[in-house]
C-alpha cells in the first residue's frame, strides 16, 4: 500500500496546516535520499505530495503565501505543472483567492512546458481576481457584494458569464453610437480587411459622421470573420452590419475602402520579386540578435572607414546608427524606409550574407547565398533607386493620409502634386540619370554594369525562346516608364473625372485666407451632385444664401483665422449658423462625411493584436468583436450607467439570481 494512503490525511478528521507541511517534508528528504538508487520511487514520492497537497485546497485549508509558493515551485521542478495549475484553478474558487505569486509560478511553469490555452486561462482568472479587489477595495458598496460577500449562485466568475457581461457592455456602446449616428442623418462606412493572430479573416467597420457640434467623429462599431475577401461576399457583410443596426443605404454619402494605392506597382512581376527579395533580406538578416549585432559591428567599421579616406559628409545628425527596417502592412510608407535603410548598408548587408554563407552549418546559409547572388546584380539596384525616387514622391501623400484628421481639400491637392511630379520624372533625361546614379552606385560595391546595347538576357529560359530586347529596352521601358505609368493609372482611377470634380467643388468651402477659394457657381455645381439632398427649390434658395453667406463670414473676424472645414463647421455650429444657412451647412456637413483614408481602420487592427495575442488565440468571433468595441471605444462606454449594462445583461437570458 503506498505511504499516502496509511497516512491520517484520509481520515476523517483534518489536520493542522504543520502536519501537512511536515508530510510534504518527508517525502521530499525520501525521494531525495532515494534518487541516486531507485528513480521509480522518486516519483512516487513527489505524486504523493501532489496528493496532499491537493487534498490540503480541497478541505479548504488556507495556504500561506510562503508554504504555497516553495511547494508549487518543488512540483514544477519534477514535471508537475499541468497538475499545479489545476490545484490553483480549486483554490480560484475559494476564499480566500490565491496569492499572487501562485499564479506567476504556475503560469511560468505551463508555459514553459507548452500548454499556453492553460497558462492564459490562469492569466485571466488572475486578472479578474486583481480587478475584483481593487475595485472592492475602493468602493464599499461593491465590497458588499463581491468575492467573499457574493452570493454563492451569483458570483459571476464563470467564462460564460463574464462574455455576456462584456456582450452588454459592447451592445449598449453601439447603442450609443448609433443614436448619435442617426442623429446626424449622414454617415459614410470604412471597411477594411485583416487576419488575426489565428490567421482568420477578420473585417473592420468604422463609421464616420458629423454631430451636433460640427465635429467629424470615426466610431469603431466592431469587426466580423469573411471568408471570402470578394467585393460580393464583403457587400454580403456589409448589408447584414446595416440591417443589423437599422441603418439606411439612403443616408449613406460615402465608402471607404484600403487599396494601398502607392504599391499598386507591384502589379509588374518584376518589382513583386524585388519587394518580396528584400523582405527575404530583412528576415534573413534581422532573425537573429548576433546578426544584427553584427550587422551594427560591420556598418561602424565601413562608417570609420570612409571618414578617414575623407568621402563621406560629417556633421551634427549625420551618420547615426540604424539598422534595417522591416515593412509594416498597414504602414504604406514603411517600405520607403526599408529603402533607404538598404541602400545605407549596403556594404554591411553584403558583408553579413557573406559571414551566413561561410558557416556552412547555419541552417539560413542556401538562402542566404541565394540573396547573395540576387543582390549584387544590376538589375536589384536599379530597382532599388526606381522604386525609392517612385515612394519618394508619394511619401508625403503616404504619410498624410495615416493622420485621422486629414480633410479632404488638403489630401486633393497632395494627389494633385504627387501626379504632376510623376509626370515630370517620365522622360528619358531623367532615367539617363537614374542609370548613372546606378551604376556609379555598382561601380561602387564591384557589381557588373552590363552594356545597355547587348541583348537582355531572361534568367531562366533559353536564348532560342526568350524575346530579343535590348538592356536599354527592358530597363527604360518594361521598368521605368511601366512601373511610373502603373502608379499613375492608380491615381487616376482612384480619383476620377467625376471624383476630381466633386472634390474640386468640395474644395470651394475652405475657409482658409478669409475665404480665398470660395466659387458660388462650383458650389452650386456640388448641389447638383447631390439630388436626393437638395431639390430644385433648394438649389434656387442656395444661390441667394450663398451671397449673404459670404459677406457675412468675410467681415466677421471669428471667421478670419479658421483652417479647414472642420473648424468652420464647430463655428457655425458655436455662433448658431448652422440654421441660418441651412442650406451651406449641408454642403459642409456632406463634404465633412465623405472619407479620405482608413487609417482609423488600421488602428482598429492593431488593437485586435493587442487584444487576441498569441496567449489568447482561441478567442470567438463575438468575444473579440465586443472587446474591442470597449476597448477603442472606451470614452462612449466610459459615460454608459451600470444599471442600463445591467439591466441589458438580466434581459438576455433566465438566471437564477438578479442583480439589483
Amino acid at each position: 500500500m503506498p505511504c499516502f494512503l496509511s497516512s491520517p490525511l484520509f481520515s476523517s478528521s483534518p489536520l493542522q496546516p504543520a502536519t501537512y507541511w511536515l508530510l510534504l517534508q518527508q517525502h521530499r528528504q525520501s525521494a531525495q535520499q532515494h534518487r541516486p538508487r531507485v528513480r521509480d520511487f522518486e516519483y512516487d514520492c513527489i505524486d504523493d505530495a501532489l496528493k496532499i497537497f491537493s487534498r490540503m485546497v480541497e478541505v479548504g485549508m488556507r495556504v500561506v503565501a510562503s508554504l504555497g509558493k516553495r511547494v508549487f515551485d518543488e512540483l514544477i521542478k519534477n514535471g508537475k505543472a499541468v497538475d499545479c495549475a489545476q490545484i490553483l484553478k480549486k483554490m480560484g474558487e475559494k476564499d480566500p483567492k490565491p496569492d499572487a505569486s501562485f499564479y506567476d509560478a504556475v503560469i511560468k511553469g505551463v508555459c514553459n512546458e507548452g500548454v499556453l490555452d492553460t497558462g492564459c486561462d490562469l492569466l485571466e482568472e488572475m486578472l479578474w481576481h486583481w480587478c475584483s479587489s481593487r475595485i472592492a477595495d475602493h468602493d464599499e458598496k461593491i465590497k458588499e457584494v463581491v468575492l467573499e460577500n457574493a452570493p454563492g449562485n451569483l458570483k459571476l466568475i464563470a467564462p460564460s458569464i463574464q462574455k455576456d457581461i462584456v456582450n452588454s457592455c459592447a451592445f449598449e456602446t453601439i447603442k450609443a453610437i448609433m443614436k448619435e449616428v442617426k442623429e446626424s442623418k449622414f454617415f459614410s462606412i470604412m471597411v477594411d480587411e485583416s487576419r488575426d493572430i489565428s490567421t482568420k479573416e477578420q473585417m473592420a467597420v468604422i463609421l464616420r459622421y458629423v454631430d451636433n457640434k460640427g465635429q467629424v467623429i470615426e466610431r469603431f462599431v466592431g469587426v466580423q470573420h469573411v471568408t471570402e475577401t470578394t467585393s460580393s461576399k464583403l457587400k454580403e457583410s456589409i448589408d447584414e452590419f446595416l440591417k443589423l443596426h437599422d441603418l439606411s443605404y439612403s443616408n449613406l454619402r460615402g465608402q471607404g475602402y484600403d487599396g494601398a494605392s502607392n504599391m499598386r506597382a507591384k502589379k509588374n512581376s518584376d518589382v513583386a520579386a524585388f519587394f518580396t527579395l528584400t523582405n527575404s533580406l530583412v528576415n534573413v538578416v534581422g532573425c537573429s540578435c548576433k546578426r544584427r549585432d553584427a550587422l551594427r559591428e560591420k556598418q561602424q567599421e565601413n562608417l570609420l572607414k570612409a571618414i578617414e579616406n575623407d568621402c563621406l559628409e560629417k556633421g551634427q545628425g549625420l551618420n547615426q546608427e540604424t539598422s534595417l527596417k522591416r515593412a509594416g502592412d498597414t504602414r504604406w510608407n514603411s517600405h520607403y524606409g526599408v529603402l533607404i535603410s538598404l541602400i545605407t548598408m549596403f556594404s554591411s548587408v553584403v558583408d553579413v550574407l557573406d559571414m551566413i554563407v561561410e558557416d556552412c552549418y547555419n541552417d539560413s546559409a542556401g538562402e542566404a547565398k541565394r540573396l547573395l547572388k540576387d543582390l549584387q546584380s544590376f538589375e536589384f539596384v536599379f530597382l532599388l533607386f526606381l522604386m525609392k525616387s517612385i515612394l519618394g514622391v508619394t511619401n508625403d501623400l503616404s504619410q498624410a493620409l495615416q493622420k485621422k484628421d486629414q480633410e479632404i481639400v488638403n489630401a486633393m491637392a497632395l494627389v494633385k502634386t504627387c501626379k504632376e511630379q510623376l509626370r515630370c520624372m517620365r522622360n528619358d533625361e531623367n532615367f539617363d540619370l537614374l542609370v548613372d546614379k546606378v551604376s556609379s552606385f555598382c561601380v561602387e560595391h564591384e557589381i557588373e554594369v552590363p552594356n545597355m546595347d547587348d541583348l537582355y538576357v531572361i534568367q531562366g529560359k533559353s536564348l532560342r525562346k526568350a524575346p530579343r530586347k535590348t538592356n536599354h529596352h527592358h530597363y527604360k521601358v518594361e521598368l521605368f516608364f511601366e512601373v511610373i505609368d502603373f502608379q499613375l493609372t492608380e491615381l487616376d482611377d482612384r480619383f476620377t473625372e467625376g471624383n476630381t470634380e466633386l472634390l474640386i467643388c468640395l474644395a470651394c468651402l475652405s475657409p482658409n485666407d478669409s475665404f480665398v477659394a470660395f466659387d458660388k457657381e462650383k458650389l452650386v455645381r456640388l448641389a447638383h451632385m447631390y439630388p436626393k439632398d437638395f431639390t430644385d427649390r433648394d438649389r434656387s434658395a442656395l444661390q441667394d444664401q450663398l451671397d449673404i453667406y459670404i459677406h457675412f463670414v468675410r467681415s466677421d473676424n471669428d471667421f478670419s483665422q479658421l483652417r479647414g472645414i472642420n473648424e468652420l463647421a464647430k463655428k457655425m455650429v458655436e455662433k448658431g449658423l448652422h440654421r441660418t444657412f441651412a442650406y451651406v451647412y449641408l454642403l459642409v456637413q456632406l463634404a465633412l462625411v465623405l472619407p479620405v483614408a482608413t487609417a482609423s481602420v488600421e488602428r482598429a487592427f492593431s488593437a485586435m493584436n493587442i487584444i487576441k495575442g498569441p496567449l489568447r488565440n482561441k478567442m470567438g468571433d463575438q468575444w473579440l468583436s465586443d472587446s474591442l468595441v470597449i476597448y477603442i471605444e472606451k470614452d462612449v462606454f466610459s459615460c454608459i450607467g451600470n444599471e442600463t449594462i445591467m439591466k441589458h445583461f438580466q434581459t438576455m437570458k433566465p438566471r437564477r439570481g438578479r442583480l439589483n
